[in-house]
């Protein structure tokens, strides 16, 4: 196995295979893992002869979580886009290759003052610049035995924005009235390591996932709840935010896929981040 690109979503998925498995994770700089099976190199992937090398060994799965250098438009093109396109253009000469699992964003669907569900059926319609990079860096790998995995808001451990916001007194994101969706970083690793078991297994996978929990909420609903668990005044709301409906994402297709999420909602999955973090203080 190949991840392209080795965070903290790439780690996780990594200590979730099979005893046994033997898996290589690229990164732009060093670190240490002490995962079993696992070996880390600095490779650069948007560097075709460094890619190329690595890809002459066989590989039969490739998991892709990027991290752009900069939040910006030309940070996710230097990045996302780089790397799908090098990918394209490197793995159909791959002989043993059997599927590659793309960790892209729900913003590839924009945002509506509408109430409609969002599903894997919904048409894309990014609307910031970098939005639409995530598309872009999609449709390069089209030709490909893909699955794109759009994840809504990440949580959890060293990723504690909104608890930071909340405890910080705001501003938030966001109008309060505002849908938002999340799914905690356990959530999302353990599904992408339930669908490489799948498709090992010959069951079906398909092409396009929404990764969240089950319970989109208003902005404000979850700053509220943040609140009272931290025990402090509820956040300003945002200051000079356009007024923006957010939206409402759907995962039957991941609960279909016969996934249990641990954590089904913001509920437990806060308290349980907050918990741990009670836990290390004490």
């Amino acid at each position: 196995m190949l991840f392209v690109g080795f965070g903290d979503i790439a780690a996780r998925v990594a200590q979730l295979l099979p005893a046994g498995s033997q898996a290589v994770g690229l990164r732009r700089r060093a670190q240490q893992q002490n995962i079993a099976g696992l070996e880390l190199r600095c490779v650069d992937v948007t560097d075709t002869q460094q890619l190329a090398a690595v890809l002459r060994e066989p590989f039969d799965y490739v998991v892709a979580t990027l991290t752009p250098s900069e939040m910006s438009e030309a940070g996710y093109r230097a990045s996302y886009l780089a790397a799908a396109r090098q990918l394209a253009e490197l793995l159909p000469q791959h002989p043993s290759l059997q599927r590659i699992f793309w960790v892209s964003s729900s913003s590839v669907y924009g945002s509506s003052a509408e109430e409609n569900w969002v599903t894997e059926e919904t048409e894309a319609a990014p609307q910031r610049p970098t939005a639409r990079v995530l598309l872009e860096a999609e449709q390069c790998l089209a030709d490909l035995p893909l699955t794109v995995l759009r994840f809504s808001g990440i949580y959890g451990p060293g990723r504690e924005r909104m608890v930071s916001i909340v405890s910080g007194g705001g501003p938030l994101p966001g109008p309060r009235n505002q849908w938002s969706n999340r799914i905690h970083s356990d959530d999302g690793a353990a599904f992408i390591a339930y669908l490489i078991e799948r498709d090992s297994q010959a069951e079906k996978v398909e092409p396009l996932y929404i990764v969240t929990d089950g319970e989109p909420a208003r902005l404000g609903e979850v700053a509220d709840w943040l609140a009272e668990r931290l025990q402090c005044p509820p956040p300003l709301a945002a200051q000079q935010t356009p007024q923006r409906g957010g939206k409402r994402l759907c995962n039957q297709r991941l609960r279909e896929s016969g996934f249990v999420l641990r954590y089904p909602n913001y509920r437990q999955g806060y308290a349980a981040l907050l918990g741990a973090a009670d836990k290390l203080q004490n």
